[in-house]
């Protein structure tokens, strides 16, 4: 081994470690959504930059250059690490609920007697919405990250993430992935097929809640306890209604 092998693998080490690290973080924090990444990018380009300059001049590198370039890497990756811990730290400090959460929601969606499936994601991700605030193609609401506000998690923003949306007296749809989603929106009195006009419920572990478009899912991972959602748009009042999963209404 030549005496720049050493450091070319320590550049090469450094170069995925803390671009992956950056990737994760950047993600994590547009769930979030009050993260400014550019710290986290300047961290990375200067050691993509010092890399390149490494692997470009190797072999005409003075032990000193070396050296020089070793010490800017780390430092970057240092400064990199430690923003982000820091920041990590006080998302932590400043969450209603003290940490990183976990929760899921089981959910359905009926229109006028007809069940309806949400747009499938596609691709590795496997998921539609945010890191922070999706489903996986499974009927589960996931909420995984840390929360700024309640306000976060509650209905209206689930569907907003998904490309529909929810108020106490509409539901919107999505028909595609977003952000060209093209929902489909049934509001009270909107007519169902057969003539009637029909109105919004939605039942939360077989109660009729009142304002679902501000309802926050129970902070569980399992389901049950973790919360069973049943959106249902229909010509029947309440109680000719079947608020159970896995049944028609």
């Amino acid at each position: 081994m030549n005496r720049n092998q050493p450091l070319l693998i320590i550049l090469l080490f450094f170069s995925l470690l803390v671009p992956a690290l950056a990737h994760g973080e950047a993600d994590f924090a547009d769930s979030i959504l009050k993260f400014d990444s550019r710290v986290l990018w300047i961290g990375v380009a200067a050691i993509a930059i010092l890399t390149l300059i490494g692997v470009a001049f190797q072999k005409r590198l003075s032990v000193k250059h070396e050296k020089i370039i070793f010490v800017g890497i780390a430092i970057a990756s240092l400064a990199v690490t430690g923003y982000m811990i820091g920041l990590t730290a006080y998302w932590v400090d400043v969450s209603p609920v003290g940490g990183p959460v976990h929760w899921h929601a089981d959910f359905e969606i009926w229109i006028c007697g007809e069940r309806i499936e949400l747009p499938q994601s596609r691709g590795l991700d496997n998921k539609v919405g945010t890191p922070f605030w999706h489903h996986h193609n499974d009927d589960r609401i996931h909420v995984e990250g840390i929360l700024l506000s309640l306000e976060q998690v509650n209905l209206h923003s689930f569907f907003e993430v998904i490309g529909g949306s929810i108020t106490n007296t509409s539901i919107s749809i999505p028909q595609s992935l977003p952000p060209n989603s093209n929902p489909l929106t049934y509001s009270n009195g909107d007519l169902c097929l057969n003539g009637n006009p029909g109105t919004l419920y939605v039942f939360v572990n077989g109660e009729l809640i009142e304002n679902p478009a501000e309802h926050i899912p129970a902070p569980f991972a399992i389901v049950p306890p973790g919360d069973q959602i049943k959106f249902v748009f229909d010509d029947r009042s309440a109680e000719h209604i079947n608020p159970s999963l896995g049944e028609a209404p």
